[in-house]
Formats: structure tokens, C-alpha cells, sequence
């Protein structure tokens, strides 16, 4: 019996991780990059998730659910920085030309 409530306080808690921000949904390398605007000072970059929904990215913007930031917006990709660990990885998604 105990065993089984475990599993059930582990299942309530990671319903309860679930953020209210779209973007911190999902994890970052689910988005696609549909559009970047802008000149090399100031850039946004227009991401596109599985269900077909547009968001904004600016450098700062937290993306993904492993602590993911925006930290570079290129002409042709967006570097984001996740920190799953103590130890940052860095996930990079490329604009789609199709």
C-alpha cells in the first residue's frame, strides 16, 4: 500500500511541474524556427510548436523545460542554454528554408 502511494504523490508531482508559459512545455529542440527579423543589433526570431502555434523569441526568452534561455539569435539559427545539470548545454535551432 505504501508503494502505491509513492507512486501516486511522484505522478500528482510532475503534473504539478507543468509551467503555464507555452513555451516551457515542451522541451526547446520540439520548436521549429520559422522566421527571423531584424538587424544584427536588435533580432527576433518566430518559433512554431507541434500543435501549430507561433511565439516570439527575443534573447532572454525561456524556452524549453530544462531551464532553457535564449542567449544568441543569428541570421540563420537561434543558440539556446539549457541547464538540465549544473553543466550548460547549448541547443541550436536552425531556420527551415522549405
Amino acid at each position: 500500500v505504501t508503494v502505491d502511494t509513492a507512486v501516486a504523490k511522484q505522478q500528482l508531482a510532475k503534473k504539478a511541474e507543468v509551467s503555464i508559459f507555452p513555451l516551457q512545455r515542451a522541451d526547446a529542440e520540439k520548436y521549429r524556427i520559422v522566421g527571423i527579423a531584424g538587424n544584427k543589433d536588435h533580432r527576433v526570431a518566430i518559433c512554431e510548436d507541434t500543435a501549430k502555434k507561433f511565439y516570439p523569441l527575443y534573447v532572454g526568452t525561456h524556452i524549453g523545460i530544462y531551464n532553457g534561455k535564449v542567449i544568441e539569435i543569428l541570421a540563420d539559427r537561434v543558440i539556446i542554454e539549457e541547464y538540465e545539470t549544473n553543466k550548460p548545454r547549448r541547443v541550436i535551432l536552425k531556420l527551415r528554408k522549405n
